[in-house]
């Protein structure tokens, strides 16, 4: 078994996307002056990228602030915790901001901040050759940074460690590139003169994709939240709402809609770009934060939503449905009266005047039919409700 050596690394990375409000330029400012003054945070470079125009709420661009760490001494151990309690405060500044009123909206829906390491060797040890077998031999030196904010007990099994080392995506064997869920690893020695516009290809075809993908993702998270909102008020929600939760729906579908722009990028970058090795990063991104199956997941959701507001309206319009039915049989009896008892009156005053029992059977004969007639009404109104009823609660129940 190799021996566990600590690795050379020049530069530390945290990426957090976020939504801001159009004056972009100040967001740097608000991050700084929300630095305690003995922060661990306080020599670190801050810098927004923005990724895409994208509206949501009173946020108006879609972006990833990076923090910046620097170069990180190894000197002590394999991992030091400062770093990690740097990311602990990194999360506690980031919900601080969120609580105010500063046009900046943080991802805190992640338990931590995107790590990205970029080593450049390992102490003590000539330039390597990343074989497989090379790999597997410094697994566990690999792994502490690769799975960044993975634990580390004495009693891990060796398939763990062998797992945090798979899916290298370099195609050189002096490099390796790895992508997880909270972090991701570079590691490209230096000793190249060329190291520099290598460096160029890995922030575009590598950090870029990554970033873009974790945004998409993000949007998708705060899609499904307002979905969640606009179902829970489905279950108690009054008659009068409908038009509300449909206009609320709209504009999920329009953040949806909007969110295309960048995802299709992506999509097209997966399926069209010629290049290896970015067409492996971009797949690996699409599989590691389950792009695709998170977009299905708002896809059902808004279809479910958008056949409980059809259901909804065809309660309403069977309930609206109903009550005319029911007006139009009270009008009948309303206007049958009338005309029958018009007619009774000049029958009495016309061809039957004078004649007592003539009006006497004409006013028998009246009678009964205005009670035919009451009687067809009322069992009209009767059938009426109870079908009404009877459709509601199989409604209900499918």
């Amino acid at each position: 078994m190799t021996e566990i050596k600590s690795l050379e690394i020049p530069d530390f990375r945290y990426y957090i996307t976020c939504f801001v409000n159009e004056n972009t330029s100040k967001i740097i400012d608000v991050v700084k002056s929300n630095l305690d003054e003995k922060s661990a945070l306080k020599d670190a470079e801050f810098k927004f990228i923005h990724l895409s125009r994208l509206k949501y709420h009173n946020y108006s661009d879609l972006g990833v602030l990076e923090v910046k760490l620097g170069e990180i001494n190894t000197d002590d151990g394999i991992k030091p915790v400062g770093v990690f309690n740097k990311s602990k405060e990194l999360m506690s500044l980031l919900e601080k901001i969120n609580k105010g009123d500063h046009g900046i909206l943080l991802d805190t829906i992640n338990l931590h901040p995107y790590a990205m390491t970029i080593c450049s060797a390992v102490k003590g040890e000539n330039q390597i050759e990343w074989h497989t077998d090379k790999i597997l031999a410094y697994k566990e030196t690999l792994g502490e940074w690769i799975e960044y904010y993975s634990g580390r007990w004495d009693d891990y099994t060796p398939e763990l460690y062998i797992e945090r080392v798979q899916n290298n995506l370099s195609n050189r064997l002096s490099e390796m590139h790895f992508i997880r869920s909270n972090s991701a690893m570079i590691y490209m020695p230096r000793n190249d003169e060329r190291w520099h516009k290598f460096m160029e290809y890995m922030e575009k075809y590598f950090v870029k994709q990554i970033l873009l993908t974790r945004a998409v993702l993000y949007v998708i998270m705060m899609i499904n939240d307002e979905l969640d909102n606009i179902s829970e008020r489905f279950i108690n929600m009054p008659a009068d709402a409908l038009p509300l939760i449909k206009k609320e729906l709209k504009v999920v579908e329009g953040l949806q809609l909007s969110l295309h722009d960048i995802s299709n990028s992506l999509y097209k970058e997966r399926l069209m770009n010629r290049l290896h090795h970015s067409t492996k990063v971009v797949k690996r991104c699409f599989e590691v934060f389950s792009i695709d199956e998170a977009n299905k997941m708002i896809s059902d959701k808004i279809n479910d939503i958008e056949a409980m507001i059809i259901k909804e309206q065809e309660k309403v319009s069977n309930k609206l449905a109903n009550q005319q039915k029911r007006y139009i049989l009270i009008l009948n009896v309303l206007i049958g009266s009338q005309v029958i008892f018009t007619l009774q009156d000049k029958l009495e005053k016309g061809v039957l005047a004078g004649n007592a029992t003539a009006i006497n059977i004409m006013n028998i004969f009246v009678w009964i039919l205005f009670g035919v007639l009451i009687s067809f009404s009322i069992g009209g109104l009767l059938l009426n409700i109870i079908k009404s009823k009877t459709t509601i609660m199989f409604k209900d129940k499918e």
